[in-house]
C-alpha cells in the first residue's frame, strides 16, 4: 500500500460542524483507479469550564464512522467524497481513561468528581438576558453529519501505484465543499455550505515518506448559536507528518496538527485557544491494494481538546 497520512482530526463536537482541511494523500490516485476507506474513531471527552462569562462543557463520548471514496481523473486530477455518520453518548470509557491516568501519575482534572459515562455537551453564551444555550449536541444512536465533496489537482508528484524513486516530491491543491446534511438544531452540522481550499505535500523513500498539509475553511455559525451574537471563527489549520517501514508490511506513522478554534469569539478560556493534536499509529498493509490503520490522539495543549481518541482505518484500491 503506498505511503500517507492517518486519516484522523480533531473529534472536538463543535470543531466537527466545519469543514477543514485536514490530512489526506499527498499523491493522486492514477486515472479512473478508486479507493474507498472507512475511518472510526472513538474519543473521549472530558473539559470542565474556564475562567470567562461564557461556558462550554464537554463530558461524554463520540463514535464516528467516515466512508470515503475518492476517484481519480487522470492528468493528476481526482475527486473525493465523505459521509460520517456520528454516534454520541455517556459512553464507557471513563473507568478506563482514570485507571490511566493514575497509573501513570497523570492528573485527572476534577474526572473523578463526577459520575462515570455521563454527556453533558454544550456551549453557553452570556447575553444581556443572561446565559442561553448557544450550541449544544443531543445524544444520539446514529446520525448523519455534513457531507464533503473534494476536488484536487496535484502539478507535481508520479500518481499512486508509481514508481517515485525519480520524483520523490508531491504537491497538490484542494478544494472542498460541505453540504449541510446534518441536523444543525441537534449539534450534527451547521446548516449551511462550507468551503475550503488548502494544499498537500510529500517527500517519499525507500522506507521513509514526509507529508504537510494545511488550508483555510468560510464556515458559518449554527443558527442557534448566531441568535445568541456568536459567530463561528472560520477555521485555519497545518499538520505534519511521517510514516517510516519496520517491517515489509508494516509502518510507524506519527502526526501533528495545529488548527484554530471556530469558538474564538467566546469568552471562555477553554474554549477560545487553538488546538493542537498528536497521533501515533501504525499501518499494516495485508496486500498492495489493502491496508488496516490504527492510531491514538492526544491533545497537546490542556483543557481544549479532546481526551483521547482511538482511531481505526481500513482502505482499498482498485
Amino acid at each position: 500500500m503506498d505511503a500517507q497520512p492517518l486519516a484522523v482530526r480533531n473529534q472536538h463536537p463543535v470543531q466537527l460542524t466545519s469543514l477543514g482541511a485536514h490530512a489526506r494523500p499527498a499523491r493522486p490516485l492514477a486515472g479512473s483507479d478508486v479507493e474507498f476507506s472507512t475511518d472510526l474513531a472513538w474519543t473521549n471527552l472530558w473539559l470542565r469550564p474556564g475562567q470567562g462569562q461564557d461556558r462550554i462543557e464537554l463530558d461524554g463520548e463520540l463514535l464516528r464512522i467516515t466512508p470515503r471514496l475518492r476517484y481519480g481523473l487522470g492528468e493528476g486530477f481526482e475527486i473525493g467524497f465523505a459521509l460520517p455518520f456520528l454516534h454520541s453518548g455517556g459512553g464507557v470509557l471513563d473507568g478506563f481513561v482514570e485507571s490511566w491516568h493514575d497509573g501513570f501519575g497523570l492528573p485527572q482534572n476534577e474526572r473523578d468528581n463526577f459520575d462515570r459515562d455521563r454527556f453533558a455537551v454544550r456551549v453557553d453564551r452570556q447575553t444581556p438576558s443572561g446565559l442561553r444555550t448557544a450550541w449544544q449536541l443531543d445524544q444520539t444512536t446514529l446520525a448523519v453529519q455534513d457531507a464533503a465533496l473534494e476536488f484536487a489537482w496535484f502539478p507535481v508528484g508520479a500518481p499512486r501505484g508509481a514508481a517515485v524513486a525519480d520524483q520523490p516530491f508531491s504537491f497538490g491543491l484542494r478544494l472542498g465543499v460541505e453540504a449541510p446534511l446534518g441536523d444543525e438544531d441537534r449539534g450534527f452540522g451547521n446548516g449551511s455550505f462550507d468551503t475550503m481550499v488548502g494544499f498537500v505535500a510529500g517527500y517519499e523513500t525507500e522506507r521513509l515518506a514526509l507529508f504537510a498539509w494545511g488550508g483555510h475553511s468560510f464556515t458559518k455559525a449554527p443558527s442557534i448559536a448566531r441568535d445568541t451574537g456568536l459567530r463561528w471563527r472560520d477555521p485555519t489549520m497545518l499538520g505534519f507528518g511521517l510514516e517510516a517501514a519496520v517491517a515489509p508490511s508494516l509502518s510507524f506513522l506519527a502526526q501533528v496538527e495545529w488548527e484554530t478554534s471556530l469558538l474564538d469569539e467566546l469568552d471562555e478560556t477553554h474554549a477560545n485557544r487553538d488546538q493542537v493534536l498528536l497521533w501515533t499509529g501504525g499501518r499494516y498493509a495485508f496486500s498492495e491494494r489493502s491496508a488496516l490503520e490504527f492510531s491514538v490522539g492526544e491533545d497537546l495543549v490542556r483543557s481544549v481538546s479532546p481526551d483521547v481518541t482511538f482511531a481505526f482505518g481500513l482502505r482499498h484500491r482498485w
